[in-house]
């Protein structure tokens, strides 16, 4: 079977564990298809990482067009590729509604189109589109109708989906009516890089030897709920630190520098130490923390769809905490703490119980790290998506 896979993700080394896993199958063939950079705003670019000398997949690294817009991403000599590998699976890391599946499915119609979607939200837009039509909002007006339009193409264009988590999969199969073969495929943690490590060297090098330490990973927008973690931060005693992967420097008006203003306001920005570093060093740091946190919130267009550092974290076998959002409570299960959204108290609660009880913690550690790797490994993801290949490929095409 040969395979390809189209991976924005994949612009990283790291994140291509998964890929690699699959093409180690025997009978499997894979060829990974990755942006040869993206843009990082103020930072420059990123060029693609280079493949390993014993990677099991091709790696073609191509310029990508619109990647501000998912949706509306495409790799120029994508068809090229499609046409010289003839695929019998195309996945692509891509809602079914997206310029790449309907291109792929144009592009090599003999293959099938298996889209892996973050969906968790329900929302019919050409709904949006005659309320944005009735409003007068002609830049809302076109947003929506192309996204309706894709969204109805991409329809017919998937051969089947891989729904990132069992909400998303419900929205497909009850909310959007998805009669197409469809399976839950988690994004899978390398248990193997994310494991408990003695990182004692590492926390006095960062000054926090006999602190607790709550840890936050992840982008930084509003919709994280970033601001609530320093707010709880303050409701929490000084031996308490925060530690913050900021990505990003601190650019004038950006949240990042708002995060931090509002950290002097209430007396806490001493106790908040930031870094920057690879994602194949982030199990470093998550080892360094007492607790992980993610605070989602959501919102009108968003809620958490999938949470990928907290099965990271719990892989590390360090608690976690995370809000109701979307996916958050199904990812942890009985394997860490649920607070309610939007709440600095619940949160620092929720700190407090577990710095009061440090067998707790290594209960709920140990019990992630088991959860992860029954529901949430590489080996998880890669079987799933075998068995949805194998199902999507037993049907006629639908190009």
């Amino acid at each position: 079977m040969k395979v390809v896979v189209v991976s924005h993700a994949s612009v990283n080394e790291p994140h291509r564990a998964p890929y690699d896993r699959l093409g180690r199958v025997p009978g499997v063939e894979v060829h990974l298809v990755a942006p040869s950079h993206i843009g990082l705003g103020s930072a420059g670019r990123k060029k693609c990482d280079p493949a390993p000398a014993d990677a099991a997949y091709a790696l073609h690294a191509l310029p990508p067009w619109f990647q501000r817009s998912g949706r509306f991403t495409w790799y120029r000599g994508l068809s090229a590729v499609l046409r010289r590998v003839r695929p019998d699976v195309v996945f692509l890391e891509q809602d079914p509604g997206s310029l790449a599946v309907i291109g792929s499915a144009l592009a090599a119609p003999r293959a099938r189109c298996v889209a892996f979607s973050v969906e968790n939200i329900l929302r019919d837009r050409w709904l949006d589109a005659r309320r944005a039509l009735w409003e007068l909002k002609p830049r809302e007006l076109a947003r929506d109708l192309s996204v309706a339009t894709l969204c109805s193409l991409g329809a017919v264009a998937a051969d089947g989906v891989a729904a990132i988590s069992d909400e998303g999969h419900l929205l497909f199969r009850q909310g959007l009516g998805w009669s197409k073969p469809l399976q839950t495929v988690p994004l899978g943690t390398d248990v193997d890089r994310f494991a408990k490590r003695d990182v004692s060297t590492r926390r006095a090098e960062l000054g926090v030897s006999d602190s607790f330490v709550v840890g936050y990973f992840g982008r930084l927008v509003p919709e994280k709920g970033v601001h609530l973690l320093v707010e709880a931060l303050a409701l929490l005693p000084r031996d308490v630190r925060l530690l913050l992967d900021m990505f990003t420097n601190f650019e004038p008006g950006s949240y990042a520098e708002s995060l931090m203003e509002r950290a002097r306001v209430l007396g806490v920005r001493e106790r908040i130490v930031t870094f920057d570093v690879p994602h194949a060093a982030v199990a470093d740091y998550m080892n360094l923390c007492d607790v992980v946190v993610l605070p989602s919130l959501t919102t009108e267009r968003w809620k958490e769809q999938f949470g990928r550092v907290l099965p990271e974290a719990m892989a590390c076998e360090v608690a976690v905490i995370g809000s109701r959002s979307g996916n958050i409570p199904d990812m942890i299960g009985q394997a860490g703490v649920v607070v309610e959204e939007d709440s600095p108290p619940a949160i620092a609660a929720a700190v407090l119980e577990l710095r009061a009880d440090p067998e707790r913690r290594r209960r709920l550690g140990a019990a992630g790290r088991r959860r992860v790797i029954e529901r949430f490994s590489i080996d998880a993801q890669v079987t799933q998506m075998l068995s949805l290949f194998d199902e999507v490929l037993k049907g006629s095409s639908a190009h």
